[in-house]
């Protein structure tokens, strides 16, 4: 796979080499804070032989990237498609997708033409940086259930594909938008993923998944367990031959199940595919008096089981297991974030009734 490392080289306590299979671009890695270095072969291989340090280097390289060479990375839309939901996640930090808003709303085609054009025009500030440059930009359908308001993530789409065009023919360059489409699988079906066939380059499927302990907490609107329906959604992808990962909420009870919950996810999901692990957090101020563990899950994890779950990681990955792959590639194409938050840096969530934050 492209997003799985070939090479992961310790050169010190705060800094390392990588490369990605499939790939001959070698990138030099500072932990703290995180910044991001492309060297050229001749300086990775005399980095692992020890004929250089790291501090030698760091003096001469390029400025680590940045928005002015990946400028999709920061300019991604997140995008409420509805606060409309069919689960009720017991742990869920918006009271059920619905954010605490009063009612519920479907975002309009309208608020999508915005914030893709807003995406669009802020790009276009720096075209004279970016002739003959790949670029990608993510636009995230989210929820609630973001496949309630189908509709709309069609729009998204399609409107999203039109922006890449005119940006690519403005900017002389290769502008690729791909539409991340969280959902927990109940409302995939063949007619949909057939009608988005044609689409597979532009589409990234997100499905949550708890695996061994999923029933317990992801129920369905009749209070049910959800994980035969959403197992019945990745078989679907599957065979639909969509690009699709997988995130899995860690409850601080399961963490000294990691290894063997993703040993059981793998059996579902098939090879290759990536898993990403998310701690729980507490609900958002204005819907903790609705929920279920308004914090006390997020106070739970302690430092014995966190520990456990670090080591069981480390182990899965040494493996070869595929987790957090694709993330941590797109991070490291991006460039450093140093010690900031990346919300902050290139993300903004734009709600179902039109509001942004931040």
């Amino acid at each position: 796979m492209d997003s799985m490392l070939k090479l992961e080289y310790m050169l010190d306590l705060n800094h390392f080499l990588i490369q990605f299979e499939n790939n001959e671009r070698f990138f030099l890695i500072q932990a703290y804070p995180y910044m991001v270095f492309e060297v050229d072969p001749d300086i990775a291989d005399n980095l692992q032989k020890r004929e250089m340090s790291v501090d030698e280097i760091l003096p001469d390289l390029k400025e680590e990237k940045n928005l002015f060479t990946t400028p999709g990375i920061f300019y991604q839309p997140i995008l409420i498609m509805t606060n409309r939901c069919n689960l009720q996640c017991k742990y869920c930090y918006a009271d059920k997708g619905s954010y605490g808003f009063e009612g519920f709303s479907d975002m309009n085609f309208n608020t999508i033409k915005q914030s893709v054009d807003y995406v669009e025009n802020n790009i276009l500030k720096y075209k004279d940086h970016l002739p003959d440059q790949d670029i990608e930009l993510a636009y995230v359908a989210f929820g609630g259930e973001s496949l309630i308001n189908i509709e709309s993530v069609k729009y998204l789409l399609f409107y999203a594909i039109e922006s890449c065009k005119r940006m690519s023919s403005t900017l002389k360059a290769n502008v690729k938008p791909l539409v991340i489409i969280n959902t927990n699988g109940l409302l995939l079906n063949d007619n949909l993923l057939n009608e988005f066939s044609g689409y597979k380059e532009y589409i990234e499927f997100v499905v949550s998944i708890d695996g061994l302990y999923h029933d317990e907490n992801r129920l369905d609107l009749q209070g049910q367990g959800s994980l035969d329906k959403t197992i019945k959604g990745i078989k679907l992808l599957n065979k639909w031959n969509f690009d699709f990962y997988v995130t899995c909420c860690l409850m601080p009870d399961h963490l000294y199940q990691t290894a063997e919950n993703i040993k059981y996810i793998r059996s579902i999901i098939g090879t290759g595919k990536q898993i990403n692990l998310s701690f729980i957090r507490g609900a958002i101020e204005n819907v903790k008096d609705h929920v279920a563990y308004p914090g006390m899950i997020q106070q739970s994890y302690t430092k014995e089981n966190v520990n456990k779950y670090v080591s069981d990681v480390v182990s899965l990955i040494e493996a070869d297991e595929n987790i957090y792959s694709n993330k941590f590639m797109r991070r490291v194409y991006a460039g450093g974030f140093r010690n900031k938050c990346a919300a902050c840096l290139y993300e903004f969530c734009v709600t179902a009734d039109g509001s942004v934050y931040p």
